[in-house]
Formats: structure tokens, C-alpha cells, sequence
């Protein structure tokens, strides 16, 4: 199945425009055709978080390793796009909530 490419490059995490490259997920050396678009902003902090998590993406020759590495990587992309989701519903359920107060505080005020 092949998908049109969209008109505009956007950050699968924040929705950025802004200089928006393919990130190799599961590291150049370990699985370099799984990418996904990242802006300027969360693809550093992408790498933070693998860092942090003690991944190293650097090649090895052990080709089990070089999955067990990519497979790890790729759950912090996971991770990241499962709080985006998160982050991206509360906004929504917020904004609903205020417009479902909004109309009943009209309906509720009476009219003069």
C-alpha cells in the first residue's frame, strides 16, 4: 500500500514544521530503514532519553545486540509518542469541558 507523502514535513511529536529530519530510530548502524520525521527540538531530546537509558547505538558485530539496541531505542519513540497522545487528549478533554461550562453558564444566566 502505498501512502501519498504529505505537502509539509511534520514532527510526529510536537506537530513542528521547523527543520524536520528523519531520525533513525533503532540507530543508523543497527536498523537504518526505520525512521521517523523529528523536528530540531525533539529529536535532541530523543537522544537524551535514549542516552539516559543507557542505550548505545554505536555498531557492534554481535547482529542480536545490534536488534536487542534498536528494539530499546525505539520504545523511547514509543514512550515519547504514547505522552504526546496523553498530553495531546487532556488538551482536548480540557478545552471540551470549558466549552461545555461555557454554554451552560449562558444558558443558566438569565435574560434581561
Amino acid at each position: 500500500m502505498n501512502l501519498p507523502k504529505p505537502e509539509v514535513k511534520r514532527c510526529v511529536l510536537c506537530g513542528s514544521t521547523r527543520n524536520v529530519q528523519a531520525n533513525h530510530l533503532g540507530g543508523r548502524c543497527h536498523l537504518a530503514w526505520f525512521t521517523m520525521p523529528f523536528c530540531d527540538h525533539c529529536h535532541p531530546l530523543f537522544h537524551a532519553m535514549v542516552d539516559r537509558a543507557g542505550i548505545d547505538l554505536h555498531y557492534t558485530d554481535d547482529p542480536i545486540e545490534r536488534i536487542r539496541r534498536a528494539l530499546a531505542a525505539i520504545k523511547i519513540a514509543e514512550w515519547m509518542l504514547l505522552e504526546q497522545l496523553k498530553n495531546t487528549l487532556f488538551k482536548s478533554r480540557k478545552e471540551h469541558q470549558n466549552e461545555v461550562t461555557k454554554r451552560h453558564d449562558r444558558s443558566s444566566t438569565p435574560n434581561r
